[in-house]
């Protein structure tokens, strides 16, 4: 008997029993496979129902709403004259990923328990977690109740507020998510000669509802579906682009979006009502955050050929997008610290640029590559006609009759006689025209083989 919590014993076997008029009870003598049997406990005090609000009359929480404030309600309803015990406590259970925000609570009151107000916060005893809850074991205000008169506090509301904290988990929550919270007003009764039992004297408990997005932020792309999704199971609640007002936006999970307002890009927030198989958990829509992006392009890109006559020639490239981030490639190999949209070129080689975003996983383009050719000689480099800002076009003369792409005016150092060159960069490869200084170009003109040093174009 002594192990009993006072909560029922259960019994099986023949039950024997009086109504009030002395006369045998209904099923008396009968066979009995579990019958509760209680026993007569006379209470010193006890409290009522625990009433479990919160600040917000909101009881859903997730990524972008974490943060609100427990508020209990109770009153003393029995014990006009007995001393509460120094040892009865408060105990709130949260679940798991809840905790409380700080470490102290306050009470309030009110009637012969107004002094509650001006009493400091009060310190958490204890704060442990488990697998399927969060407990905390609070101080209980025992010393005000036995000093309020007449009556002990007995019909006096009290108030006691808990700021609490909610930390998502991935996706733990997805599969179950409606917790409760819970609270009891914890004393001890004594039964014969047994050691005291910890025994509720009074109690309540809240359903809340925990919400997982899909991602959070969820990135979503300018001209590409998006499919904001809760992952909660049961979910049925609608979307609204606003927090409070204005009609639904959808009542589909996922809700199927095309963003094309480029006004958007940047982060922004969607709502979403919290209900679970038809049950609301609060009047308050929940942020769903979204960033809206534009995937990476290039507004410069680079070109096919660089011809450098000097020491060094820089390459320009320029990427429209999100936080673009750029990496500079020689010959296929990455150039340690080239990450910016210039590169000071003093080597031949093959170039190209990467560039990419920085959402995980990354958007990623990569540039044109361009060749980079050094010269043995000097030169002076002029674009043709057909490409804008030229004012004194080279002359095409001895070019393929397709039409060059560039052409390059070289002058040779290396003899008495100087000599102009002309290259005639065309699509179908690298032609070396030759012209003696101070001779015409058709009488003068010489083909040479194509040059082992300059690669194809295109």
């Amino acid at each position: 008997m002594c192990n009993t919590p006072f909560r029922g014993i259960q019994y099986a076997g023949k039950v024997y029993a009086q109504n009030i008029c002395n006369a045998p009870a209904t099923d008396n003598g009968n066979d009995a496979t579990a019958f509760m049997i209680y026993p007569d406990v006379a209470y010193d005090y006890l409290f009522s129902d625990i009433d479990i609000q919160t600040t917000s009359q909101s009881y859903a929480y997730n990524e972008g709403w974490r943060r609100d404030t427990i508020v209990l309600n109770f009153r003393r309803i029995l014990g006009t004259t007995t001393n509460m015990k120094s040892t009865d406590y408060l105990e709130v259970l949260l679940p798991p990923q809840m905790n409380i925000d700080g470490n102290n609570v306050k009470y309030f009151g009110s009637g012969a328990l107004a002094s509650l107000n001006a009493r400091p916060a009060d310190t958490v005893i204890e704060n442990t977690r488990t697998v399927t809850f969060r407990r905390l074991k609070l101080p209980f205000p025992t010393a005000q109740y036995n000093a309020a008169t007449p009556v002990k506090g007995v019909g006096a509301l009290v108030e006691c507020r808990i700021p609490v904290i909610y930390t998502p988990e991935g996706q733990t929550r997805a599969a179950n998510p409606v917790d409760s919270v819970r609270a009891t007003v914890w004393s001890e009764l004594h039964f014969g000669n047994c050691d005291p039992v910890p025994t509720d004297f009074g109690s309540g408990k809240r359903k809340v509802g925990l919400f997982t997005a899909i991602a959070n932020p969820h990135i979503a792309w300018i001209g590409d579906t998006a499919r904001f999704q809760i992952t909660s199971h049961g979910f049925d609640g609608q979307w609204y682009k606003t927090k409070t007002g204005g009609t639904a936006a959808s009542s589909s999970n996922p809700w199927v979006n095309i963003p094309l307002d480029t006004s958007m890009v940047g982060d922004t927030v969607f709502y979403f009502t919290p209900s679970i198989n038809g049950n609301s958990f609060g009047n308050v829509r929940l942020p769903y955050y979204v960033r809206i992006w534009l995937r990476p392009w290039f507004i410069r890109n680079l070109p096919h050929l660089v011809y450098v006559c000097g020491a060094s020639d820089t390459l320009r490239v320029k990427a429209g997008g999100m936080d673009v981030r750029y990496q500079w490639f020689q010959d296929g190999n990455p150039i340690v610290g080239a990450t910016g949209t210039t590169l000071v070129v003093t080597s031949p080689g093959l170039y190209h640029v990467m560039v990419r975003d920085s959402v995980t996983p990354p958007n990623i383009i990569y540039s044109d590559t361009t060749d980079v050719v050094f010269p043995r000689v000097s030169c002076h480099h002029q674009r043709l006609g057909r490409y804008r800002g030229l004012r004194q076009p080279l002359s095409t003369a001895g070019c393929p009759s397709h039409g060059p792409l560039h052409a390059l005016s070289v002058v040779s150092q290396r003899s008495s006689h100087p000599r102009c060159h002309r290259l005639c960069l065309s699509r179908i490869g690298l032609r070396f025209v030759e012209f003696l200084s101070g001779q015409s170009d058709e009488s003068m003109r010489r083909q040479r083989n194509e040059q082992p040093m300059l690669r194809r174009l295109l």
